[in-house]
């Protein structure tokens, strides 16, 4: 599962996704993983205006569903983000990795 979250700068606001994170079983609540990223996101981001409350909601309900499932992707999302995260793509590469299929 992958997690929003957002902080805002005075008038820049920054969307990110979090690190993928394995739920285990079918009971575990995906959205309790999520929690840091939601409180995140409602201390650091909702005050930058004008996207601060726009991504805040956003990461808000995305994390409260549970998140992002990118157990489909399979390997190709994995290739992707560790790419994105070795350096190879810029900021906005990394963000359409995360959350392109969505």
């Amino acid at each position: 599962m992958l997690f929003q979250y957002c902080i805002s700068v005075v008038v820049l606001t920054f969307r990110r996704p979090s690190d993928i994170y394995f739920i285990r079983h079918q009971g575990q609540n995906a959205a309790v993983k999520g929690l840091p990223f939601t409180l995140l996101s409602l201390v650091a981001g909702w005050w930058g205006i004008p996207w601060g409350p726009i991504y805040t909601i956003q990461s808000v309900y995305n994390n409260s569903r549970g998140g992002k499932d990118v157990t489909q992707a399979g390997g190709q999302f994995a290739a992707g983000a560790s790419c994105a995260r070795a350096g190879r793509f810029s900021n906005s590469v990394r963000e359409l990795t995360a959350w392109g299929s969505a």
